[in-house]
């Protein structure tokens, strides 16, 4: 753009401009197409070439949002995840035996003593010292579709102990001993016994009666009624 071609577009701007603000903003129309030229030129060799972009922040910032290259800040470290020490227990595992019993396993990561308490439906077994490091082992082992008293089982922490609590659906008597493992202080698991029965059996036949249909008895039969002859001339 020529200094001639910025007179001309003044010309159709003096209208609204005074004589002041046009040349005015001549000059600053004629330094910055002298400023591109400039830009335009090639550099010489290993000239390190830095643009001003400080025309570009103020703009930004006139315009109601800004830019930074730093991170967001943090407010403070992240804390450690607590670790606890001690022997710890995972999810029970449920197995029919071969003598028409069931047995429910819980594996240990070392031998820990175990106190039983029974109660009406229930048998509760308390680990302790014995904790889970991951709380998916506390979900419910359900054992209702199977042949055994237990319904379900599941692992609750309880303080600094951790109890298993066994739900009955039909009495039993259950015998548990804790099996250390092949090595010493390798691991041990705690095994509950339960004797055999007829436990699911006996729950589908007792819903049998509840589930079957209603019969409608057969309509009884009706004997026919005899049709009077019509009276005919007597001889």
């Amino acid at each position: 753009m020529k200094t001639s071609s910025l007179v001309g577009i003044l010309g159709l701007l003096g209208t609204m401009l005074t004589s002041g603000h046009a040349f005015a903003l001549a000059d600053a129309l004629d330094a910055a197409y002298k400023g591109s030229k400039d830009q335009g030129k090639p550099k010489a060799s290993g000239e390190v070439v830095k643009l001003d972009d400080t025309a570009v922040k103020e703009k930004r910032a006139a315009g109601g949002y800004s830019y930074s290259d730093k991170g967001p800040k943090r407010a403070g470290a992240a804390r450690p995840r607590a670790v606890r020490s001690g022997p710890s227990a995972t999810f029970p595992s449920f197995t029919a035996t071969d003598g028409g019993g069931s047995r429910i396993v819980v594996h240990l990561s070392g031998s820990v003593p175990v106190e039983e308490r029974k109660a009406a439906g229930s048998v509760t077994y308390i680990l302790k010292g014995v904790h889970v490091n991951r709380w998916n082992d506390t979900n419910p082992l359900v054992t209702v579709h199977f042949n055994t008293p237990v319904s379900q089982a599941r692992l609750v922490p309880h303080g600094g102990d951790l109890h298993l609590v066994v739900d009955l659906r039909a009495a039993s008597a259950p015998t548990f001993k804790v099996n250390p493992g092949q090595q010493q202080g390798a691991g041990a698991a705690l095994e509950i016994e339960f004797p055999k029965g007829d436990f699911a059996t006996g729950e589908r036949a007792a819903a049998a009666p509840a589930s079957a249909p209603a019969t409608t008895p057969a309509p009884k039969a009706v004997a026919p009624v005899p049709t009077p002859s019509p009276a005919g001339p007597k001889p």
